[in-house]
């Protein structure tokens, strides 16, 4: 605050500074390796959270958080664009990764190795590579781009008007499709059987045979491809 008065007893002005106004970010990344992450989507959230062993900084709009070499817990507050943040260092699970924040923001992991990597509750893009581990994916409409090495991959939830694409080099991939769902989904394996099941029966298809089911007028696609594996395309039976 700066406060500025006229010497000869007249009136007083006084000024203030312009706040700094802290800024969302837009896009978070996460990279290196992880025992397990949860990443989860909370309405009203302005700063993301985290907790558990990691590095992490402020690029922009951008919040990176790196899991290889961290030893220590550390709560991220951003305080604007292309300021790096000021750290609050605590104890946690040394296991686990959890971040909490805004659903608007949109997920980009890049992970080496995850026994858990769990999505939870953002509308917003979500990019994921995963050489080796597990990912779960919970109410997550989309759009989403993930391609594992080797693994399993579980969806499940509204899927509505988007565009995702979901791949699996070695292993298996599970999507249930919650009601509300409005998409056009297709599977299809290299080598291994691709199942589908829905209003009009069920379906298996072999090695390098396409299966489909409409959910909804398919308004949104999904497209489901596993190298070596099973593929289980379904309706939530609730």
């Amino acid at each position: 605050m700066t406060t500025a008065s006229q010497p000869s007893g007249g009136n007083s002005t006084t000024t203030h500074s312009a706040p700094v106004v802290a800024s969302m970010p837009r896009r978070l990344s996460l990279r290196g390796s992880f025992e397990a992450v949860l990443v989860e989507g909370i309405p009203g959230l302005s700063e993301p959270r985290v907790r558990g062993p990691h590095q992490s900084h402020r690029d922009g709009d951008l919040m990176v958080v790196e899991g290889e070499g961290a030893r220590e817990s550390v709560h991220c507050t951003v305080s604007g664009p292309g300021i790096r943040g000021r750290w609050a260092v605590g104890q946690a699970d040394p296991s686990s990764l959890v971040v909490t924040m805004s659903p608007e923001v949109a997920l980009t992991a890049e992970v080496a190795v995850a026994a858990a990597l769990e999505v939870r509750g953002l509308r917003s893009p979500i990019h994921v590579r995963l050489q080796t581990g597990l990912v779960r994916l919970h109410d997550v409409p989309g759009p989403l781009d993930v391609a594992i090495g080797s693994g399993t991959v579980t969806l499940a939830g509204v899927l509505s008007a988007s565009q995702s694409l979901v791949r699996c080099d070695t292993g298996s991939i599970d999507v249930v499709f919650a009601p509300g769902s409005n998409v056009d989904a297709r599977a299809m394996t290299g080598v291994g059987t691709a199942r589908v099941a829905g209003d009009a029966g069920s379906q298996t298809t072999g090695a390098g045979e396409r299966c489909q089911l409409m959910v909804g007028d398919g308004a949104g696609s999904l497209e489901v491809v596993v190298g070596v594996g099973s593929v289980s395309l379904r309706l939530d039976a609730a």
